[in-house]
This record gives C-alpha cells, sequence and structure tokens, in this order.
C-alpha cells in the first residue's frame, strides 16, 4: 500500500506483474525485477507490513519491509508519547480549505438535528428522530437513520451539512451553556456515520443565538441579547471543538453560527469579533481545523465585503446561501400549509435568468479572489416541497449547481428532509427532479 495526496493505493505486483515491465511470469520479460528473483511468482519478493512495537502497545508502529525496519509511525494522543508530535495533534496542512472545497463538491444539508427530541432513551444507534414535523404534518418528523448515510453517499454525495441547534439542549444552569452529553453523542454518531460512509461532515450551529427568530420568541423569556449570547456561543463551540478534536481534518469542518441577521440583533462589529474569538477558541483547541464563515443579513452574498478574516495558514472557506427569485425558491415560505396562490411561481431557465445566477456568483468570486482566493462553500440552496411545476426546480437547481461549477464553489442542497426534502421518507425514495 501507498498513501499519497491523502488517498490509500494498492500495489499489487503478482509474478511481477506492472504497468511497466509486461508480465514477469517465471522470469519472462521480467527485466529490472529487483529483489524479485527472477520475479517467479512473486516470490523472494519484499513487502512492506506495520509491526507493533509490542503486542497490545499503541505507541507506534514499525514499517518493516523484508528484514529491514524503514521507519517508525508514532500514534501521538493530542501530540504526547509521540515524541515529534509537538501538541500537533493532526498535523497542521496550510490551505487545507482549498483542497477540502473540491472535495466537499456536492453536498446534503441535513435537518433532523435542528431542535432534536431531548428524550435518548429510545435511541439504539440506528435513527435519530427531530420534534420537527416533515412537509408541515404533525404526525410525522425528519429523522435520520444509519440506512440514509450510505444512501446519500451512494448517490454521489460528497459530504453532509448537520444543521443543529445546541441551544435547546443545554443542561444545569442557563448561563452555564452546557450541552447535554446524550445529545452530543447523537451528534457524534451522526459525524462518526457520515466519515464512515466516506464523506466529510460539515457541523454547525445552526440557530445563532442572537438570531431574529430565537430574540423574537424569547423575549418574554431568556432575551438573548449579544452581551449574554456572545459568551454562550464560545462555551458551544469550545465542547464542540473538544468533542470532535480527534477527528481528522480531512473528514471535518466547521462552521461558525449559521445566519447571523442585521444590525437590530448584531452589528458586523460584533460579528467579526464573535468570529474572530470563534477561531481562536477552535485553533486552539484544534489548530488544523478548517472553518466555514458567511456573512451578516442570512449569509447573503452582499455582506461578505463586511467580514475581516485573518487566514494564515489557509483555514478558512468563505460561505453564503442563496434561494433567488425567492418568489420562486421559497414563495410563501415554511410553517402552515400554504395558500392556493402559493407555489404557482415557474421558472424557465431563460438566458437571462441564467445569467442573474452567473452575475450574483461572479460577485462572490470576486470577491474570494480580492481575499486570498478564498475558498467558497454554496452552504444552502433549494426549493420549497409545494412548488407544483417539477420542471421549473429542475432547471432552477441544474443552474445553480452548474454556475457553483464554473466557479469552483462547493455545494449543498437544502434540504435532505423537512420543507425542502431532496428524499420522501414515507416512500423511502428520491424527489427524482430535485436529485437529477
Amino acid at each position: 500500500f501507498v498513501c499519497y495526496d491523502q488517498k490509500w493505493y494498492v500495489l499489487n505486483g503478482k509474478d511481477g506483474a506492472t504497468a511497466v515491465v509486461k508480465d514477469g511470469t517465471n522470469g519472462k520479460n521480467g527485466a529490472n525485477g529487483a529483489n524479485g528473483k527472477d520475479g517467479s511468482n512473486g516470490e523472494d519478493g519484499v513487502s512492506c507490513s506495520g509491526v507493533a512495537f509490542k503486542s497490545g502497545d499503541s505507541t507506534g508502529f514499525k514499517i518493516v519491509c523484508g528484514t529491514d525496519t524503514l521507519g517508525v509511525i508514532l500514534n501521538g494522543k493530542d501530540g504526547v508519547d509521540g515524541a515529534d508530535g509537538n501538541n500537533g495533534r493532526h498535523g497542521l496542512v496550510p490551505g487545507l480549505a482549498k483542497k477540502l472545497v473540491k472535495r466537499m463538491k456536492r453536498g446534503i444539508n441535513a435537518s433532523a438535528f435542528f431542535s432534536g427530541r431531548d428524550d435518548f432513551s429510545e435511541f439504539d444507534d440506528n435513527i435519530f428522530m427531530s420534534d420537527w414535523p416533515l412537509y408541515t404534518d404533525t404526525s410525522n418528523y425528519d429523522r435520520l437513520e444509519k440506512k440514509h448515510f450510505k444512501i446519500i453517499a451512494d448517490k454521489g454525495f460528497d459530504h453532509i451539512r448537520f444543521q443543529i441547534r445546541w441551544d435547546t439542549h443545554f443542561i444545569g444552569k442557563k448561563a452555564e451553556c452546557l450541552i447535554n452529553p446524550e445529545y452530543m453523542k447523537q451528534v457524534r454518531w451522526a459525524v462518526d456515520n457520515t466519515i464512515a460512509n466516506g464523506m466529510i461532515a460539515v457541523v454547525d450551529e445552526h440557530e445563532l443565538l442572537m438570531s431574529q427568530r430565537v430574540t423574537d420568541n424569547n423575549k418574554a423569556s431568556n432575551s438573548y441579547t449579544y452581551k449574554t449570547a456572545s459568551p454562550c456561543e464560545k462555551k458551544i463551540y469550545q465542547q464542540i471543538t473538544e468533542e470532535m478534536k480527534d477527528i481528522s481534518p480531512d473528514s471535518l469542518v466547521i462552521e461558525l453560527p449559521n445566519e447571523p441577521t442585521t444590525d437590530e440583533y448584531i452589528t458586523a462589529t460584533q460579528w467579526n469579533d464573535l468570529v474572530d474569538s470563534l477561531i481562536q477558541i477552535i485553533h486552539g483547541i484544534d489548530p488544523a481545523r478548517v472553518i466555514i464563515v458567511g456573512s451578516r443579513n442570512y449569509y447573503s452574498k452582499d455582506n461578505l465585503n463586511e467580514l475581516q478574516l485573518d487566514d494564515p495558514n489557509g483555514l478558512l472557506m468563505a460561505s453564503f446561501h442563496y434561494y433567488e427569485p425567492y418568489k420562486f425558491a421559497s414563495n410563501c415560505g415554511s410553517g402552515a400549509p400554504p395558500a392556493d396562490t402559493c407555489g404557482k411561481e415557474t421558472w424557465e431557465g431563460t438566458n437571462n435568468q441564467k445569467m442573474a445566477i452567473y452575475k450574483d456568483f461572479e460577485q462572490v468570486a470576486l470577491w474570494s479572489k480580492s481575499h486570498g482566493n478564498m475558498p467558497v462553500y454554496l452552504g444552502e440552496y433549494g426549493t420549497i416541497y409545494y412548488i407544483k411545476d417539477t420542471a421549473s426546480v429542475e432547471k432552477w437547481l441544474t443552474s445553480i449547481t452548474q454556475i457553483a461549477d464554473y466557479f469552483g464553489f462547493a455545494t449543498s442542497m437544502h434540504n435532505f428532509g423537512g420543507d425542502y426534502y431532496v428524499y420522501y421518507f414515507e416512500k423511502d425514495k428520491w424527489v427524482d427532479h430535485k436529485l437529477r
């Protein structure tokens, strides 16, 4: 085996066969078969193995090739016992965000954790169910089963973005902002299953404590403001990072709070201060981790220029969300069953309509270029479930995806479940026109 460019390759040379020396069977055409003794059946060739220092010892492995030890691989717990680990944990890879944005090319949002239930007694390592009804049907809830991770991977998706709400799962006193460890276990369950199926996991804090919706809902109770919410956000990210720090930076990305709103709830200065603080917290615990950062006004492309980001190691990825034209993609919004006037808008995919998307994405690309070609993540785009003209939906999704690909943005469709669903749980099938 050889590890090259973050992938393992198997080198099989039975009978000396390689791309260069033809066959080598019984020594014929087996020139340059060093150490192979004519290459007959591959006997006497040198193979390499990883051999533990001693039985049951997890300190490290010797790399033994034939009778020669070529070197060692040390297992360093947080850099301790690893001698040369220097507390590096994973080892920082400069510019990793640009590499990951290519590997994250096609993703999907999963909303089951948006506001998950508090009772985990029935969790059986097979299913997580939220308390968020699907398709406005109060008898049917968003759920994420173990089988779904493979289903998503088998359709060619490269990553899953988990929309997670943490503040409804605190234990103890409110000001302590301690995440219920049972809830954290379920999030970790989803992350581990994502990685086990060959995809990258993105973990966010989906309902910013001082966002407009939460503030309006909670004015009579906890009345979060920037002053009270900011310390809590820092505690949330400290706990997330501590829980996830053992996961390879190639397999997990942490996203900062989702969709901050406008001046009434958080100013540009406050948002930049919070972003800076959270980046320092994450990299203080896990220096190699790639971090996604979005802009105010619900991750609007027009507010990217407010961001003040310092990224000396190339570990940041900028994000925006896109639902334009909103009257078509989201129309009457989520919630109550739609009125008769909802969902009747169409999108024909004319050149002018496509050019409007192109210009919006070009604006983001130019911002990226002016910031050292910072990689860009289109973290959400999608259409609400009750749009009647499926041909319009397919044209719009296709145009968004193709134009994003043109500019090199990674994409994540909204949403596996929820009101923008791409997968229909009751029938255990994909929504074909959206998947295409």
